[in-house]
């Protein structure tokens, strides 16, 4: 549902929540199990291409033994940043290949981001008039890890020079079916 716009030429007042499908939102990766411990396996790939794909320095992985090691099984992992943060992964005994696959949960790469982003300009175009510029959208610069909320903050700055506050919250990350909503804040930026 979206409510009424006040003004046509701005999105004053404006509160919207869109729903949309983003696909393989995050970072994943696979890697084959060989005879190594699969949980171990999991871990070097977290540490390794994982880490370079969420540029987010260097990552101590850490996982679960797997239930057992049939294909389908899924285990969890994390991994800690130099910052302390906790980067959530799950990963899966792949069905086909002797493979493991790797998928964070609660990370946003700077790729994501802006797919995300260039998504919710065209939906304020649709729903308001409103163009907004391709740096219109500012939910800061990298990967983003998400906190339980999973929800970012943005702020959107309208044609005319306004910012807004605007959350964007994500729902299935890691997943084939990861949604996001965003909402625009119904009064501008002091």
């Amino acid at each position: 549902m979206v409510p009424a716009m006040i003004d046509k030429t701005r999105f004053v007042a404006f509160v919207s929540v869109a729903v949309l499908v983003v696909s393989a939102c995050t970072a994943s990766g696979e890697f084959s199990i060989g005879k190594e411990p699969i949980e171990n396996v999991a871990e070097d790939l977290i540490e390794g291409d994982l880490a370079d794909q969420l540029d987010l320095g260097e990552l101590d992985a850490s996982c679960n033994d797997p239930a057992d090691e049939e294909p389908g099984t899924t285990f969890l992992c994390t991994a800690s940043t130099d910052d302390d943060e906790v980067v959530q992964f799950e990963a899966r005994i792949d069905d086909d290949e002797d493979l493991v696959v790797v998928v964070s949960k609660n990370a946003l790469t700077a790729k994501d981001v802006a797919a995300t982003t260039a998504i919710i300009r065209d939906q304020v175009l649709d729903v308001t008039g409103v163009e907004v510029a391709e740096d219109a959208i500012d939910c800061g610069d990298g990967t983003i890890l998400l906190d339980a909320s999973q929800q970012i903050a943005c702020v959107i700055t309208d044609p005319d020079g306004v910012s807004w506050d605007m959350t964007v919250t994500f729902d299935g990350v890691g997943t084939d079916d990861t949604t996001f909503e965003w909402q625009i804040a119904d009064q501008p930026r002091s």
